[in-house]
Formats: structure tokens, sequence, C-alpha cells
């Protein structure tokens, strides 16, 4: 859960900045470490103009602040939770109404979503991170119609396949950089309003 509340504030920073990324240990959570065990090494990435730079931040607060290096062009990142975004800002973009979820209490996935019997809207599917909201298949988003879309965007590749909406999705870094910086302005800015609502009249997560 606490990893999941990391990745609810990266998701705000990372819309409000429009082409930053924050990749945490090798499984992208960097503060779901075991109380009382070293907290694995946070990087930060962030486009500085049309160049990524990388910052690696250490456990040891002493160490100082990092300077900016190259992003090295290997570095690659799972989705995690940021597929959510893709498909969120796609939907508002498009103007596409989407059902609720109701949740059914047989899934543990759910626990982000609702209890057993309850269902969950679109915007607070995106600020409690519900996935199960979100599945292109349970939405039946149209493939074809999402290619062009992040197409005519100018996004990398991966993004133009909807079968790449998942959190274990393997991508370059500097592409998911350049992939935030193509969301459509009305997708990014609808994204970044929903997220922020959870700090001014949500439940001050």
């Amino acid at each position: 859960m606490r990893s999941r509340l990391l990745a609810r504030g990266v998701l705000t920073g990372l819309f409000r900045a429009a082409g930053a990324c924050v990749v945490a240990g090798q499984a992208g959570h960097a503060i779901a470490a075991p109380v009382g065990q070293p907290v694995p090494q946070l990087r930060y990435a962030a486009l500085q103009g049309d160049e990524a730079k990388l910052w690696q931040f250490g456990a040891d607060p002493a160490g100082g602040m990092p300077q900016a290096i190259a992003l090295p062009r290997d570095a690659e990142t799972p989705l995690g939770s940021v597929w959510k975004l893709f498909v969120y800002s796609y939907l508002v973009s498009r103007r596409i109404n989407t059902p609720d979820y109701t949740c059914h209490g047989n899934d543990a996935e759910e626990v982000y979503c609702c209890t057993a019997g309850n269902s969950i809207d679109r915007e607070r599917a995106l600020i409690q991170s519900c996935g199960r909201y979100f599945e292109p298949g349970r939405l039946g988003l149209d493939r074809a119609d999402w290619r062009r879309f992040w197409q005519q965007a100018g996004s990398p590749a991966w993004l133009r396949d909807l079968r790449a909406m998942q959190p274990a999705q393997r991508v370059p870094v500097a592409d998911l950089l350049t992939a935030l910086r193509t969301v459509p302005a009305d997708g990014r800015e609808t994204a970044v309003q929903t997220l922020i609502s959870v700090l001014t009249i949500g439940r001050g997560e």
C-alpha cells in the first residue's frame, strides 16, 4: 500500500513536469523497503530541452545533492502505474464515456478500488490507482483508434500498442519521458487536476 501511495504522488509529479520519471530501485518502488532495511537507490530522470538527464539519490541524506548525468541509452523501467495515466488521458481527450467498476470482493487488486458491492468512477479510480478500472479489455477500447491517436501525438511506437498498457511492460526511460511529453494538453491537465484533488478535497493522503 505504501508503494502505491508513492506511485500516486509520483504520477502527479510526472504530468505536472510533462516529461519526468521516477525510477526507484529495480522494481520501481523506493518506499516499499521493510522498516529497518536499507532504502533502494532512487533515480530521477527528466528532459531538459530535448536532452534526457538522470539524478541518483542514495539513502544517506548527508551525501549532498547529486549532479545530473546523461541518461544511459540502455536504461529501462516497468510502466508500473503510469499506464493508467495514458489510458485516462486517452479517454479524456477522445471524450469517451466509461462505465463505473463494481467490486466483487474476490480480487486482491480491488483493495485499491472499492469494497465488495460498491463501485468506483473514473476520477476516483485514477486517484486510488485502481488498475481494474482502466483495463482496456473491460473498457472495450478500439486498438486501431488507440494507435491512430498516439501516432498523431508523435508518441513512441510501444505506446501505440494497446497491449503494452500493463504494469510489467518494460520500456526505455528516454521513451517514457518522450511519451509523457506527447500526451495532449487536455488529457494531461485533467489528470493533474484529478490527482491533486485528493490533497485538497479528498482523504488527505
